[in-house]
């Protein structure tokens, strides 16, 4: 109640750290109707049973639509468009004998901001994730349609690079 959470909120503790100074920390992703809310973490901070202390982001007065129009299979389409690889992981042999030769991507609805949009609970929407990984050109990122629309609301890089030309003292 302290919180001001909607009642159509949840959260549901994902990661337990304990420190040395007998501390636990648990880390708590938010659910709208059962639905995850990407980018949301509450921390609770106890010691001895006793809550001391809670940090974090969550979203109050949501407005989106909680019911996807667009079938899982017509939104997966949407994302291999944007993707618009020549060959996908799945598609390698080897990947098919290690996980089956029907496997495709999988999306989970979760609720997201549209990429560049006020970060308010009003803008959240209804979106399929899908982690898509890509052989040619290699690529792998995970890609939010929305659920009623189909637009790309947006993509989470998951291969990270960096190239960058410096110096640095060595022991050689």
């Amino acid at each position: 109640y302290a919180l001001n959470v909607p009642n159509s909120s949840t959260f549901k503790p994902y990661r337990v750290e304990k420190d040395k100074l007998g501390y636990t920390h648990i880390r708590h992703k938010q659910y709208i109707n059962g639905i995850p809310v990407e980018g949301t973490m509450v921390i609770s901070h106890s010691k001895e049973g006793h809550v001391t202390m809670v940090n974090g982001d969550y979203y109050q007065n949501f407005s989106a639509n909680l019911s996807a129009s667009l079938t899982e299979q017509n939104a997966l389409q949407n994302a291999l468009k944007k993707v618009n690889a020549q060959k996908y992981m799945w598609q390698d042999e080897a990947m098919q004998k290690l996980r089956g030769h029907n496997y495709t991507p999988k999306g989970e609805l979760v609720m997201v901001h549209k990429k560049d949009a006020d970060y308010s609970a009003t803008n959240m929407r209804l979106a399929y994730k899908f982690n898509i990984y890509a052989e040619v050109p290699l690529y792998r990122a995970n890609v939010f349609v929305d659920a009623n629309t189909g637009e790309i609301l947006d993509e989470q890089n998951l291969i990270c690079t960096a190239d960058v030309v410096g110096s640095a003292v060595t022991k050689y």
